[in-house]
């Protein structure tokens, strides 16, 4: 006996149909579960993203504080350097041609400009390091 070509064509399409409907129940469900993580993930970015705003906020507020506490403390040493080059500078006598670098075995110097640069500098220092305390306790 010869089977009928429709029953087979029949039969194909059934296996056919039957294939893909596992295909797209498959594919459906995978895609569910796809979209279900990148609305989770989308979630934790924006958690993440305000975490981090607070973060640099945090950063800049002890940055702007460090910046005006150094800010005032220069301005304090240049006010008082300033006094003191003016004092220093203001003898009515003659003054030598040949400066005197250093006194003593200790170095102390009697030019107070670079005495007053050395504090600049040491506030500067001491300004960054505070800076670096404070952020590194930013969490």
């Amino acid at each position: 006996m010869i089977p009928n070509p429709y029953l087979i064509l029949a039969g194909v399409l059934i296996v056919i149909a039957a294939f893909g409907s596992g295909y797209y129940k498959g594919y459906s469900a995978e895609h569910e579960r796809f979209i279900a993580f990148q609305e989770q993930v989308k979630s934790v970015a924006k958690t993440q993203e305000a975490k981090n705003e607070s973060i640099v906020k945090q950063h800049e507020l002890v940055t702007d504080g460090v910046k005006n506490e150094y800010e005032a403390k220069l301005a304090a040493l240049r006010s008082y350097y300033a006094k003191r080059v003016q004092q220093s500078g203001s003898s009515g006598g003659n003054v030598s041609s040949v400066s005197n670098p250093s006194v003593g075995a200790t170095g102390a110097t009697s030019d107070p400009e670079f005495v007053g640069r050395c504090a600049e500098t040491t506030a500067q220092l001491v300004s960054l390091q505070a800076w670096i305390t404070k952020q590194m306790v930013v969490k």
